[in-house]
């Protein structure tokens, strides 16, 4: 077993691993034959991440810290601006919860 920086986020699941093993030039193909096998059209490499980070964040109850360990950022705030959670999102939804108090 590889030995983990100190401070480094352990990968999560085992799906990071995949990821790294898998080229980058067989992924960005297999990419694009499925995208334009079902239509779609311009779907990248970092698209599809973030898509998918973004179906994560909101199938898991909005926990952006599970997130944050999938895609290894350095803190949350990285998370949220690269999912593109907007700070007005987040006020008018504390905002909204806090007039059902």
């Amino acid at each position: 077993m590889r030995a983990e920086k100190a401070g480094a986020a352990a990968p999560a699941f085992g799906l990071v691993r995949f990821w790294r093993r898998m080229r980058k030039d067989r992924l960005r193909k297999r990419l694009y034959l499925v995208s334009e096998y079902l239509g779609y059209a311009g779907i990248s490499t970092h698209s599809f991440r973030k898509w998918y980070a973004t179906e994560i964040y909101k199938a898991n109850g909005f926990y952006i810290a599970l997130v944050q360990r999938l895609l290894q950022h350095s803190s949350a705030a990285v998370t949220q601006r690269y999912i593109g959670i907007e700070p007005q999102r987040i006020e008018a939804a504390i905002d909204g919860h806090a007039k059902l108090i």
